[in-house]
């Protein structure tokens, strides 16, 4: 999204200036934290404790090392 967001704030900023681009780019990034807030899934997923992303994705922490070590005691 860093790209996207860079260009559109160039393209804002150059087509109406410094303030017009930071109030309307403000703007969107209140009402895209509102819709947000208001998504369930996504605040259930946050509201979890540190460790849940290790318990729903285990394979995205499995590092390569330890996927040897588990076919070597297989």
């Amino acid at each position: 999204m860093t790209p996207l967001g860079s260009i559109s704030s160039g393209l804002i900023s150059r087509a109406s200036g410094e303030r017009w681009a930071l109030l309307i780019l403000g703007g969107a990034i209140c009402v895209c934290a509102a819709i947000a807030a208001r998504d369930k899934a996504s605040t259930r997923f946050l509201d979890m404790p540190d460790d849940a992303y290790l318990r729903e994705f285990p394979h995205a922490f499995d590092a390569p090392a330890t996927r040897i070590e588990k076919a070597a005691q297989a």
